[in-house]
């Protein structure tokens, strides 16, 4: 029987605040709008076959891990679809699960361990889990919007005093998590190589997920929000309550890995059938509500994830200064 679960209960948020010479040494890396990610390889799902391939042979269902924001839709029964379209392509039971809010831990030592079997990651959880020398085999990239690239954009309410960066000082700002590429990272850096001191300058809080940001700037409660550029379609423009004050880069769309002792057949499987996913197909786009604005998935073209890794073999020795986290 297809197992759906519901996501996990949300681990104690902790405030991790970068220390100012880290994210100097990071500026060199990061500073980059020269389109990392993106990519012109011509992919079209519509016409990939990929071969035929043996039967993969599991004695429980493959576990596949995937981030919060999908939690909702996991909930909503959205996944039902993907899990259906997964165990048709694959012939195996699904398990689709949504852990803690970015709770990069349990992913990566899921992955480790081998209770879970394939994983979501971010584009920095990916490079931290490459650090950490855990066996992983990458096997697409993700696509929303017609783009394999994303941005990270720091946004206020709609008639807030807040015009530009330059009058943050003093205010608070909701980050997800210090995990998040879009959400915690890039802002950070951003802030940071315009004069603000994040341990002196803001109050800091993290919301543990994008809409969670979104919703803590939206009722007032902070005064900034760190958040995807996914995030605010409907939120900003003419008709949203939200204005974007800043664009602090962009970086690639998640990777999906599997657990390097996966056997190579599931591993095919699996790879095939995200492949063969895409909103140019009735069934693709119900199985692809589940993953909200993704429109499917692409090879890995070389150098995809090159940016992020510089970044987090620059990071991987920073001493991190925590204080006790604050709830949304």
């Amino acid at each position: 029987m297809t197992r759906t679960t519901r996501p996990l209960v949300a681990r104690p948020l902790v405030v991790v605040v970068v220390a100012l010479v880290a994210l100097g040494a990071l500026g060199a890396c990061t500073r980059r709008d020269d389109g990392l990610g993106v990519f012109a390889g011509g992919f079209d799902p519509t016409r990939y076959d990929g071969g035929v391939l043996p039967d993969a042979k599991l004695d429980r269902p493959l576990r596949f891990d995937v981030p919060p924001f999908y939690a909702d839709k996991i909930a909503e029964g959205a996944a039902r679809d993907l899990t259906k379209y997964l165990e048709d392509e694959t012939h195996l039971q699904i398990a689709l699960q949504s852990p803690a809010a970015y709770d990069y831990a349990a992913i990566s030592d899921g992955l480790a361990k081998g209770d879970v079997d394939v994983a979501e990651l971010s584009p920095y959880q990916y490079a931290l889990v490459e650090q950490r020398g855990i066996a992983i085999v990458p096997l697409v990239a993700s696509v929303a919007h017609g783009a394999s690239s994303y941005g990270s954009y720091l946004v206020v309410r709609q008639g807030s005093a807040i015009h530009s960066i330059d009058d943050i000082k003093g205010r608070s700002i909701a980050f997800v998590d210090p995990l998040s590429t879009s959400g915690y990272l890039l802002p950070a850096l951003f802030l940071q190589q315009h004069g603000i001191d994040l341990a002196k300058d803001v109050h800091v809080r993290f919301a543990g997920s994008h809409p969670a940001a979104l919703e803590l700037v939206k009722s007032g409660a902070v005064d900034v929000a760190a958040v995807s550029s996914d995030l605010l379609i409907g939120n900003a423009g003419l008709a949203g309550p939200l204005v974007v004050i800043a664009k602090a880069g962009r970086m690639p769309y998640d990777v999906i890995v599997a657990r390097g002792d996966l056997d190579a057949a599931t591993t095919a499987l699996v790879k095939r059938a995200l492949l063969r996913l895409s909103i140019h197909d009735e069934r693709g786009r119900a199985a692809l509500r589940a993953f909200s604005s993704v429109d499917g998935f692409m090879p890995i073209p070389p150098g995809h994830y090159d940016g992020v890794r510089a970044l987090a073999k620059r990071a991987r020795d920073v001493a991190l200064s925590t204080s006790a986290g604050q709830k949304p």
